[in-house]
């Protein structure tokens, strides 16, 4: 009999030792389990949040183009607004367009840089022209002087 009881002895803690491991991996399981769906979850609240935003700045373009298509009811607004966007005029009446405060202020820029420019190719020009002017008092004045040297050897 006590080759029995040392048998069964050793069945026990095989059982329970591959108990354990079983209890072991189904809770790493559960656990990975429950991780991927806390992510998913996650995953799915940022994007119901991006919806939800998106679905608010439609509603708000929604309510803006309801307002607009009212007020476009009204012949009164579509003159003014005809008017204004599409440069419509009564009869008779003559439109001048005049630029934004930004496009005078880039028209104006761009005057500076031009009138910046002209000044210095003018001075340039007095530059080479006063060299230009100095060589050719230069070359008068040598050749003024090989005039006379050459009445002077003649007389």
């Amino acid at each position: 009999m006590s080759k029995i009881v040392k048998k069964k002895r050793r069945v026990r803690p095989v059982v329970t030792q591959v108990t354990l491991i079983g209890l072991v991996l189904l809770s790493i399981f559960l656990l990975l389990g429950a991780t991927r769906e806390v992510l998913e979850m996650l995953k799915l609240k940022k994007q119901a949040d991006l919806v939800t935003k998106e679905l608010k700045i439609l509603e708000e373009e929604n309510a803006s183009l309801i307002d607009q298509s009212k007020k476009l009811e009204d012949p009164n607004y579509v003159q003014t607004y005809a008017r204004g966007n599409y440069m419509f005029s009564k009869e008779g009446e003559q439109i001048f367009y005049l630029p934004s405060q930004a496009k005078q202020q880039e028209i104006k820029q761009e005057e500076e840089k031009n009138e910046e420019q002209y000044q210095l190719e003018a001075e340039t020009e007095n530059k080479d022209g006063f060299e230009d002017k100095k060589n050719v008092e230069n070359s008068e004045n040598s050749e003024n002087t090989e005039n006379i040297e050459n009445t002077e050897s003649s007389e």
